[in-house]
């Protein structure tokens, strides 16, 4: 997705039964440390959808190798701009430099987990080619724990010790998998954009800048902060005190982010 609200980063996903139902869902588990094995450290700049008043938290995760979801590239702009009006009651955008794990050319519907993991769904996915190479991958990690374990179902009668070395081996066998596929992985990576954006994971980031339009922050200042702003210079020194940019319009912050684009 393009925006995140860090609802589901304040507590981890590390349960035995999530983990476990991504595994029958088929989703595979991304970690820093796994694209770290397989392409060392990819640097660059990504962008990040959230609410204005998730800067400090989206500071502290860049800090941190918990794993966000990012984008690059965005297709059609007036629907992009539509949605992030639509989803996001004060949306801002912040231009972030950092690591990067797995790279889509669509969104990959990912879900964050325990340890800086985000689980990706390709069975959500549009269809498209990367999907396809990523369902194979996924069917590759369940084929090799069905032979190892004859059933994955978590609704089987199998024991709780047997459960934790089925969660063991699920991470090892994804990984083994996510190595061997490397050509795979980097083809994906480099394919065109076939949705409306991309999506990036991206980790250990710093931003550089977080862009808010003039009407989205001129609404935040009136409705959350109960504030009135006399003219644009008070206006603009609200946008210091909370680490914003002010830009004219979607237009104007469009033309910011794509000087940043494929850098």
């Amino acid at each position: 997705m393009f925006y995140e609200l860090f609802t589901n980063l304040s507590e981890k996903n590390n349960s035995s039964n999530f983990i476990l139902n991504s595994m029958n869902k088929g989703m595979i588990p991304i970690s820093p440390k796994t694209f770290e094995r397989i392409f060392g450290d990819q640097v660059g700049y990504y962008f990040h959808s959230s609410e204005i008043d998730n800067i400090d938290t989206l500071k502290k995760i860049g800090k941190s190798r918990k794993t966000i979801s990012a984008f690059t590239e965005i297709g059609n702009y007036s629907i992009f701009t539509g949605a992030f009006d639509i989803e996001l009651d004060f949306p801002v955008v912040s231009i972030l430099n950092g690591k990067y794990a797995l790279k889509t050319p669509l969104d990959s519907f990912t879900e964050y987990g325990d340890s800086g993991r985000r689980w990706v769904d390709p069975y959500t996915m549009n269809s498209s080619k990367p999907t396809k190479y990523l369902r194979k991958i996924s069917d590759e990690i369940t084929d090799k724990l069905k032979k190892e374990f004859g059933t994955i179902d978590i609704y089987s009668d199998i024991e709780n010790t047997r459960k934790k070395e089925l969660i063991k081996r699920y991470y090892e066998i994804s990984e083994e998998i996510l190595l061997k596929n490397k050509k795979v992985l980097e083809e994906i990576s480099n394919m065109p954009l076939t949705d409306e954006y991309n999506e990036v994971l991206g980790y250990s980031f710093k931003i550089i800048k977080s862009l808010v339009t003039y009407n989205s922050f001129y609404r935040f200042v009136a409705e959350e902060l109960n504030m009135n702003p006399a003219n644009d210079s008070e206006l603009n020194n609200l946008a210091k005190e909370w680490n914003v940019v002010v830009m004219k319009d979607n237009d104007e912050l469009y033309k910011e982010l794509k000087k940043y684009q494929g850098k």
